[in-house]
């Protein structure tokens, strides 16, 4: 899976070559770079230069590309958003709101603890299986539910993630 950089390179062929440019500039090339724990982790618990929203929109790009094997019902479920509208909050046209930030980076917390441990094809099936420590709610439950729910949930991914656990 990669991440888009915010930056890209002209190529050769356009005047100003090897200039870096803004994302939307006319007549660039896209340029990626792998996405791993390292970095999720990075962009998860710094600030990003700038502005709140554009701090906000790293992390749910890092949602979206964590969630990329998930149904895109599931997706909105657990962002708490209808796909319309996350569809434009990815594409920028509408503001990400300040107060889904603790929550957003609560799930992102989560799905990169448990990330470490399961391969990206088998999150769904973990967010939608129920568990024992959840007192049999799904993890997708928990997550979308009250606060002692979404933090029952951060600890099992915890537990998890640990060393003496893999």
């Amino acid at each position: 899976m990669t991440l888009m950089t915010r930056e890209v390179t002209r190529p050769a062929s356009v005047p100003g070559a090897g200039e870096t440019v803004a994302l939307r500039s006319p007549g660039t090339e896209i340029r990626e770079t792998e996405l791993d724990q390292t970095l999720i982790r990075h962009v998860s618990t710094i600030a990003t230069p700038g502005t709140a929203g554009e701090s906000r929109m790293a992390l749910l790009g890092l949602l979206m590309a964590q969630l990329a094997e998930v149904d895109i019902e599931i997706v909105c479920r657990l962002l708490d958003v209808k796909r319309p509208r996350l569809e434009r909050l990815v594409h920028g046209t509408d503001a990400i709101p300040g107060s889904v930030e603790s929550r957003w980076s609560l799930v992102a917390d989560v799905l990169t603890r448990v990330r470490l441990i399961l391969e990206e094809s088998f999150l769904q099936s973990w967010l939608t299986t129920p568990a024992p420590d959840l007192a049999g709610k799904t993890p997708l439950a928990c997550l979308t539910g009250n606060a002692r729910d979404r933090e029952a949930v951060q600890t099992l991914a915890r537990r998890l993630s640990e060393p003496s656990f893999t």
